[in-house]
């Protein structure tokens, strides 16, 4: 029996784009349908304005987005990505509304250790430069091209701002099910990703690659065979319960 056909939802990290996402579209197989969820202030929408509050951010997606979140879907993002999605389930849950199949959450530390001391001064160029540098996954091209780095840092320094506005929502539990992706090389904590199991209620899922916080590019076939047995398990569980 064939896979049933999902939607996959990508949620870009700080000062990224949709575009990160795009070289998945090529590599997956053709019954996942990536949808590479663009912010406003970035890609097509850089006349936009920048939303720097996370909650503002949430909704954002919402109203965008929302007529993506219906059918099989499932939300993946990465870093700061993985916190919005984490927020848009919750607002789906919360509103009744159709919720997706798995969640998967990349490079990002639980909630209750998202803190504004985490993440550099907006303000201060030199901070960003060095986070930047410091993360990896920036192409050393960029760094040389003054209007391209100029760019990256406005965006960059907006989601800092959303990331630095978080506060930990009321307690409440995922109801979907939860895979935490992380980097064995990773400056954040395998035991920060792992407290993602004080927010879901099902048992999470774990699995970890070679690679630092950028592992989704270095590791990245690796990645996305994790990702395809992620969805392939649970759509097809949902797709059971559903014919029972």
């Amino acid at each position: 029996m064939s896979t049933p056909s999902i939607k996959l939802l990508c949620l870009p990290c700080a000062g990224a784009s949709a575009s990160m996402y795009l070289r998945w579209s090529r590599q997956l197989p053709s019954w996942i349908k990536l949808v590479p969820i663009e912010l406003a202030g970035r890609g097509p929408r850089l006349d936009e304005p920048k939303v720097e509050n996370y909650r503002e951010q949430v909704n954002a997606i919402l109203q965008c987005y929302q007529h993506e979140m219906t059918g099989d879907y499932a939300f993946f993002g990465h870093s700061m990505g993985a916190l919005l999605a984490y927020g848009v389930t919750l607002q789906l849950q919360q509103r009744n509304l159709p919720l997706p199949k798995t969640l998967m959450l990349s490079a990002c530390p639980a909630p209750q250790f998202i803190h504004p001391e985490r993440y550099p001064e907006p303000n201060d160029r030199q901070a960003l430069i060095t986070e930047l540098r410091a993360q990896g996954g920036t192409p050393d091209m960029l760094f040389d091209n003054a209007d391209l780095l100029q760019m990256t840092l406005e965006v960059l320094a907006a989601d800092y701002r959303a990331l630095r506005s978080f506060t930990p929502p009321i307690p409440s539990q995922i109801t979907v099910p939860v895979t935490t992706f992380y980097g064995h090389d990773d400056l954040i904590s395998v035991s920060e990703v792992l407290a993602w199991q004080q927010h879901a209620r099902h048992p999470l899922s774990q699995q970890g690659f070679a690679g630092g916080h950028f592992y989704i590019h270095s590791a990245q076939a690796s990645v996305l065979s994790a990702l395809e047995q992620t969805l392939s398990r649970n759509n097809a569980s949902a797709a059971s319960l559903v014919s029972c």
